[in-house]
């Protein structure tokens, strides 16, 4: 009684072992089209007005400062927003330059609006000259 208890036992355990059984294929997940922290993404059509209005009020704020520099938008040509500690807007820009004959420069210009009620710092890298870096509140 003994062995015929214990065959039975592993004939159940052979047919589970063989049994074949039918998963459904794994589907494959498709990210949300979110923007990650640190992840930059490209600004354009009607949400490059978000980084016109960042970029008009922080030269608009600089400008009014003694150090300047005192600078006017004249077109934005690319722009990118990224989600840091706060946000960066990088925007390539040409900039009127109030303070040296209404000359206009291409620059490359990174705001970083960092947490609320700490301001924003400016960074302009323009062609063939020294990179100047700006703070201002918010």
């Amino acid at each position: 009684m003994h062995t015929l208890y214990i065959a039975a036992v592993l004939a159940a355990i052979c047919v589970a072992i063989n049994a074949q059984v039918n998963f459904p294929e794994p589907q494959v997940i498709q990210p949300l089209e979110l923007h990650n922290v640190g992840g930059r993404h490209k600004l354009e059509g009607d949400d490059i007005k978000e980084a016109e209005d960042e970029l008009t009020k922080s030269l608009t704020k600089i400008a009014s400062g003694e150090n300047g520099p005192h600078y006017r938008l004249e077109k934005i040509h690319a722009a990118y927003k990224a989600i840091v500690a706060g946000f960066r807007y990088d925007i390539n820009a040409d900039l009127v330059d109030d303070d040296n004959k209404g000359e206009t420069k291409n620059c490359d210009v990174q705001i970083w609006s960092k947490s609320v009620n700490e301001g924003s710092r400016v960074t302009f890298k323009c062609y063939q000259e020294p990179v100047v870096v700006r703070e201002h509140e918010t």
